[in-house]
């Protein structure tokens, strides 16, 4: 069974893809969306499959190499986050590329929670820590 997003968070999704001149998103077929910014990553909205989180996940492309020093460092970034109050997972990718991985609350869910998540996951993967 495919974990699907409801209305309000898919529109809230496509109003901060239409602020960024994404004008059109599709779902595949697993539930999730994605799409490729120039200066950042590909960045994907996954459905947790209880309803009751948002996944935003950021995997640098190798245009945007990530500023880590080594695989175990980078897997080290995984932990609770206090300013979004969101476990952050590091992990790979299927293809080897470094994945961080948020897991937001839809009660609180909106396009400025997106901004800060992804500004925090750019921070992350760029060694800051802050964007």
């Amino acid at each position: 069974m495919t974990t699907t997003f409801s209305r309000q968070i898919l529109q809230t999704i496509e109003d901060f893809a239409s602020g960024l001149q994404i004008n059109q998103i599709v779902q595949a077929g697993n539930g999730s969306v994605s799409f490729l910014l120039d200066r950042v990553g590909l960045i994907g909205f996954f459905p947790a499959e209880d309803g009751s989180r948002t996944l935003i996940s950021l995997k640098r492309t190798p245009g945007h190499p990530p500023q880590v020093e080594d695989l175990d460092s980078f897997l080290r970034l995984a932990n609770r986050e206090p300013y979004l109050r969101a476990p952050i997972n590091a992990g790979l990718a299927m293809d080897g590329g470094l994945l961080l991985i948020a897991s937001l609350n839809n009660d609180d869910f909106d396009r400025q929670t997106i901004q800060s998540c992804l500004d925090r996951l750019i921070g992350l993967h760029d060694g800051t820590g802050t964007n």
